[in-house]
């Protein structure tokens, strides 16, 4: 939540204030990927990886 709380207060073109309500909401509609599908990690460093 520390990170949310300071990303909240940004001002730039990517910014998105994001409430815990919001948080909540989205954690309760993931899904994991199923076991025949890559789950898809970002990192700034590398970019994309996908994972199996």
């Amino acid at each position: 939540m520390r990170r949310l709380n300071e990303r909240n207060h940004l001002a730039d073109t990517n910014a998105l204030t994001v409430t815990p309500r919001a948080l909540d909401d989205f954690f309760d509609r993931f899904e994991a990927p199923a076991p025949d599908e890559d789950a898809i990690s970002t990192d700034e460093l590398n970019g994309a990886l996908a994972v199996r």
